[in-house]
């Protein structure tokens, strides 16, 4: 997940460092509090209009594992990705 920071501060042309301390002193979270948000938007979008398997959805958020998915989506929602789809069935 760092990834997306690296990514991100290359393309601004700035250090990680600074592009998280600039965000904090201004908005008060860091960059990669405003990537993890992003993912676990994108995350949820994927699993109440999709089809995709938890597993699809995980490679493609760039998650090493399933494991590691399922641990960032229950450490940021409080439900696993399963139940999560669920519960938000269309």
């Amino acid at each position: 997940m760092h990834n997306w920071l690296l990514w991100l501060v290359e393309l601004m042309g700035l250090s990680s460092k600074h592009l998280s301390e600039t965000l904090k002193k201004k908005l008060g979270k860091s960059a990669l509090h405003f990537i993890h948000d992003r993912i676990l938007k994108e995350a949820k979008y994927l699993l109440i209009y999709t089809d995709k398997n938890i597993s699809a959805i995980s490679n493609d958020l760039n998650f090493q594992n399933i494991s590691q998915f399922t641990r960032f989506f229950k450490k940021n929602t409080g439900i696993s990705p399963n139940k999560y789809r669920i519960e938000n069935f269309i």
